[in-house]
C-alpha cells in the first residue's frame, strides 16, 4: 500500500495552526523569510497575536503564504524522516506545496 499527501487549501486555516510545526528545522527560518517577504509578521498571525492592519489570519493576503509555510515544513519534516509519497494532491493552494 502507498502513501498519499494531500494539501488542503484556503478555509484551513486556523488561529495557532503553526505551533504543530515550529519546533521542526527551519521553521523559524521560514515563517522570518516570509514575514520579510510579505513585511508583516506571518507567525504572530497564525498565533493570533498580531495588531494593526493586516493581522487577521482570515484575510487571503495571510491566509495563502500561512498556509504555504506550515504545509512545506510538514513535506521537510515528513522526508526528514525518510518518508515520502506516492502520489500527492492538493486542493486550490495545497496544489503548490503538492
Amino acid at each position: 500500500m502507498g502513501n498519499a499527501w494531500v494539501f488542503p487549501g484556503q478555509g484551513s486555516q486556523k488561529v495557532g495552526m503553526a505551533a504543530g510545526v515550529l519546533e521542526l528545522p527551519g521553521a523559524k527560518a521560514r515563517f522570518e523569510a516570509a514575514s520579510n517577504l510579505l513585511g508583516r509578521d506571518l507567525l504572530a498571525i497564525c498565533n493570533g497575536d498580531a495588531d494593526g492592519d493586516l493581522s487577521d489570519l482570515n484575510d487571503t493576503r495571510n491566509t495563502q503564504p500561512a498556509l504555504f509555510v506550515v504545509e512545506s515544513l510538514l513535506v521537510d519534516g515528513l522526508k526528514a524522516q525518510g518518508r515520502s509519497a506516492n502520489l500527492v494532491a492538493g486542493h486550490s493552494l495545497g496544489e503548490l506545496v503538492a
